[in-house]
């Protein structure tokens, strides 16, 4: 649901005199950045005796979809068409107040109703405390209504029933809301974010048709949209990682590895695109964006990255291209740092073939198929040539992890990443010892240009970074895959799929959704995801 909005002529007039009390509709005043789930977390933050951080004008005492983390506080003139007694009912996530004064005063609120845990959207009779004892109001008066909201985090809304004297239950608005006196700063604010709130808007109405077609957003429509979930991490280092899942997608990775570097100040954004479409700064990659609830696909310039890491413990997943060896060779070349974390292949016919080993190859080093007991577990013993430093060695003494400059660049072939990853049964020291490694290994791979520095903003939304470059547009269903994806399922994209659409179609024919079904597919021998 999205927030309502008045008109230009209706804003006008509410900002003509604060003393003024003819305007429609109810003020909502917006304190972000407040951990918490009850009310009381709101009332008594410093914050709360400050001016908010956002204001709306509703028309009716209803909203949802303002995320997480904030408290809110949604005041009005409250007109009865008719005297008599009259019941109130609060809904909320999480935790809500209704009060009630005897006139405009805010002197005289008094408690009236009250959500302890949270309820769904509009769910009056959840608990008994929700409802208000009956309540005699005179029409022609102007009684103060107040609602207190909470939100930590997960779904999130507020509203207010009524019913009275010829009146079913239903939500309060209309003619029965009037605003209360404000001061020329809050009308300022309120102008403010109303002008804001149309050029959201305008930035929805465009999402929703590209969207509808299927298309991703070009690079010149998506400024002015956010393409991040969060700012940078605590004590930001300026480095920017990327971390490939192109090859090979894991959770725990995904939301595991990624979560410890931002947490020891490491710029972190995954990838599921070919390596070599993201490693030029500035060329446009396939993102997500955020415009209210909707999160569009979108072209954004890639950042400047200062080390990547690569993930295989699949030896059949997808292959390491000639243009993203490449790629990866004159990143580093050119000061980048690289961090490989793969693992041991069951005979030497395995490390032969494997496309990861032969990337390596060139680099004068690669994993064999001889096993090592290593401080992490089994590893595989690497092959070293000239210029590898060994960094650590499994019990037998042979090197288990290694390192060594090339051109201006830095490179640690891993054992996996185990050494660097804490899992959750890890005692707290070598938890400690773990991410020690990370951070050393981190900083010493980015010692071979300058931090990237900038706002600190990766693209981050939906759990991924960067989607996969390529699309196959099928009309009702839109496929997006990298460039480094195997025959057999390039087969199934441009081939089976549109043939068991037909099917589908001849056998149950029915009306397409307006927004295409998305697939993304994902690394590794089997997997993706289904967006809608």
């Amino acid at each position: 649901m999205r927030l309502p909005q008045l008109t230009a002529p209706l804003l006008a007039a509410q900002l003509l005199a604060p003393a003024a009390f003819a305007a429609p509709g109810a003020l909502l005043e917006i304190w972000s950045g407040l951990p918490g789930n009850g009310v009381a977390e709101l009332t008594a933050s410093p914050k709360y005796i400050g001016p908010p951080d956002g204001v709306r004008i509703l028309p009716q005492l209803s909203f949802d979809g303002l995320g997480d983390s904030y408290g809110t506080r949604t005041s009005t003139l409250l007109s009865p068409p008719r005297t008599g007694e009259f019941t109130f009912w609060l809904a909320s996530d999480d935790g809500g107040e209704l009060w009630l004064s005897a006139d405009a005063s805010p002197a005289r609120l008094k408690r009236i109703a009250v959500v302890s845990g949270w309820t769904a959207p509009q769910q009056w009779d959840a608990t008994p405390e929700q409802k208000s004892a009956p309540v005699r109001l005179e029409a022609g008066r102007r009684y103060l209504l107040r609602v207190l909201q909470k939100q930590g985090g997960g779904g999130n809304h507020a509203g207010v029933a009524w019913s009275g004297p010829g009146l079913e239950r239903q939500v309060i608005g209309g003619k029965a809301l009037l605003l209360p006196p404000v001061g020329k700063a809050l009308q300022a604010r309120i102008a403010a974010t109303l002008r804001a709130l149309t050029v959201q808007a305008e930035l929805r109405r465009k999402a929703e048709a590209y969207m509808t077609r299927g298309e991703t957003i070009p690079v010149k429509d998506a400024a002015g949209y956010t393409v991040s979930s969060e700012g940078p991490p605590p004590n930001d280092r300026g480095i920017n990682v990327l971390i490939d899942q192109g090859h090979q997608t894991q959770f725990v990775v995904l939301w595991g590895l990624r979560d410890q570097m931002r947490g020891q100040g490491f710029r972190a954004c995954t990838s599921l695109a070919a390596l070599d479409s993201v490693l030029t700064p500035g060329r446009p990659c396939r993102v997500r964006l955020s415009v209210d609830e909707l999160e569009p696909f979108a072209w954004w310039p890639a950042a400047e990255f200062n080390v990547v890491v690569l993930f295989q413990q699949d030896l059949n997943a997808q292959a390491y291209t000639a243009e993203e060896q490449a790629a990866l060779r004159a990143f580093v070349e050119g000061g980048g740092g690289l961090l490989v974390c793969g693992t041991r292949p069951p005979d030497p016919a395995a490390a032969d073939g494997w496309s990861l080993n032969r990337f390596l190859d060139t680099l004068d080093c690669r994993y064999t198929s001889v096993q090592e007991r290593a401080p992490s577990g089994p590893a595989a013993v690497l092959r070293l040539g000239d210029g590898w430093e060994a960094l650590a060695r499994g019990a037998g003494g042979q090197p288990v992890r290694a390192r060594r400059t090339l051109g201006r660049g830095r490179i640690i072939v891993a054992e996996g990443a185990h050494p660097f990853n804490p899992a959750g049964t890890d005692p707290p020291d070598v938890r400690d010892v773990k991410l020690v490694t990370l951070r050393e290994t981190l900083t010493w791979l980015a010692g071979g240009r300058p931090a990237a520095g900038g706002d600190g903003k990766l693209p981050h939304i939906g759990g991924v970074g960067i989607f996969p470059e390529r699309e196959q547009n099928l009309g009702g269903v839109v496929v997006y895959y990298a460039a480094n994806q195997k025959p057999d399922v390039l087969q199934c994209i441009q081939e089976n799929i549109p043939r068991a659409a037909r099917q589908v179609q001849a056998w149950l024919p029915t009306r397409m959704h307006a927004e295409p079904y998305t697939i993304v597919i994902c690394g590794g021998t089997g997997g993706g995801w289904a967006i809608q």
